[in-house]
């Protein structure tokens, strides 16, 4: 823990950005298509070197040949009336030249993931968890293929004929993946997902719905004061944001380091640092290791797994605090029965009690997180953590409380009234923490 301080300072945010959303374009899907099937009539999209930027005197007359193709296709009336040639034009240049939809999104920043499952259909994830298809795709698999093509090479990457795979780091940090036919048997599938802000804050959370401002408010003087916080969720459940978040509460004077498999987390601190780790074996353990032998003052680890979980529990054990580490687990319980097992295969000679009771030492309070029907992410519970012979126990300070008999609503958050043991460790040193945050309001 922290030596004792004020109250912490208020919830951090960062300023709020409108973004209408776009409107549906009737018609545009089948209006693409036409124009580019007419574009492939006079233009070999895939002469010579396909997946190469286009030269300046390809790229005049590609744009040329739509603008023309466009028109026609307008005075033929085989375009809906409220169709946009500037905008047709311009969805279809994307395509032809570039990485048609995905460039787009690439350059949106409140998205975080984009995920397709075939040419014509993309799912977009944004900050905060709300999902929407989205409303302009590829006019087919060849269009799809070649984006895909693009974006590898622009990071070093050629997909070559006969690859089934492709698995990159783009050059803005978006991790793309992709399964190609004949193995995806219905189209390529693809993910693309981006790095996260690390400015997005707890009030923006709020905003969000992903959790109250009891439970920002507890969160952020745990991490004001140095505590340990386990957060527990699957795949993108919003680990990493709630990560990012938290870190804005950090004091600017103080070293952060971040340990990541992936680059994902954009970390915007005077102070910062992060360590790729290759693998969650020996050679990322020996990161954990010398990142911890440099004593920062914060260590926030994106996935505890293998041998990091043991060199993360040996940190711990060695003194450090201020530590956020996330864990991978349908659900919290699930999660925490995971990390023992880890824990004692990375520590030979440690029983699984002694391994539970480390665990449960360690982490001054636990956080669930997932992501609900409709897309959003959601705190599901904050939890202290108490280890029993065959377990670790959990116990709610705070839930998502669903009516039974309304199961399909939202739900609401809600404080169980336990105060938890960590808030009067905080109040010995100093901390000034409200107890009525915990009270349970009657329903």
């Amino acid at each position: 823990m922290a030596p004792a301080v004020a109250a912490g300072p208020a919830i951090p945010s960062r300023p709020a950005k409108s973004r209408e959303p776009a409107a549906a374009r009737p018609g545009h899907a089948a209006a693409l298509a036409a124009l580019l099937g007419r574009l492939s009539d006079v233009v070999d999209l895939d002469e010579g070197d396909a997946f190469a930027p286009a030269n300046d005197a390809k790229r005049a007359s590609v744009e040329r040949v739509l603008r023309e193709q466009a028109r026609a296709l307008q005075q033929e009336g085989e375009l809906p009336a409220s169709t946009s040639l500037d905008d047709l034009v311009r969805d279809a240049s994307r395509e032809a030249l570039g990485a048609g939809p995905l460039d787009m999104l690439l350059d949106d920043d409140d998205v975080v993931e984009v995920q397709m499952s075939r040419f014509d259909q993309i799912m977009v994830h944004r900050e905060g968890g709300a999902s929407a298809p989205f409303e302009i795709a590829f006019s087919g698999e060849a269009g799809l293929r070649r984006a895909v093509g693009r974006l590898a090479l622009g990071a070093g990457v050629r997909v070559r004929e006969g690859d089934t795979t492709v698995d990159v780091r783009l050059p803005s940090g978006a991790h793309l993946t992709a399964i190609l036919p004949p193995v995806a048997a219905n189209g390529t599938v693809v993910v693309l997902r981006k790095r996260r802000r690390a400015d997005l804050g707890l009030e923006d959370l709020i905003r969000s719905g992903t959790l109250s401002r009891g439970m920002a408010t507890f969160l952020q003087q745990c991490v004001t004061a140095k505590a340990n916080i386990l957060i527990a969720g699957p795949l993108g459940a919003g680990t990493t944001t709630l990560i990012g978040a938290l870190a804005g509460s950090i004091p600017t004077e103080d070293r952060v380091f971040a340990i990541q498999d992936i680059d994902e987390l954009v970390l915007a601190h005077p102070y910062g640092a992060s360590f790729l780790v290759p693998d969650t074996g020996e050679a990322g353990a020996r990161i954990v290791r010398m990142a911890c032998s440099l004593r920062p003052d914060r260590l926030l680890v994106g996935v505890m797994a293998g041998d990091l979980v043991g060199q993360v529990m040996e940190g711990i054990g060695g003194g450090a605090d201020g530590v956020i580490a996330a864990v991978r687990g349908p659900t919290l319980r699930q999660a925490l029965a995971r990390l023992a097992p880890a824990l004692v295969a990375a520590r030979p000679g440690l029983d699984p009690a002694s391994a539970r009771a480390w665990i449960a030492s360690s982490f001054d309070i636990a956080v669930e997180v997932a992501r609900v029907k409709g897309g959003r992410h959601r705190v599901l519970r904050i939890s202290e953590l108490t280890a029993e012979p065959n377990e670790i126990k959990t116990r709610d300070v705070f839930e998502l409380a669903i009516d039974p008999a309304n199961p399909e609503r939202e739900g609401a958050f809600q404080p169980t009234g336990v105060v938890p043991a960590v808030v009067q460790e905080l109040k010995a040193q100093g901390h000034r923490i409200d107890e009525a945050i915990f009270r349970r309001q009657p329903r």
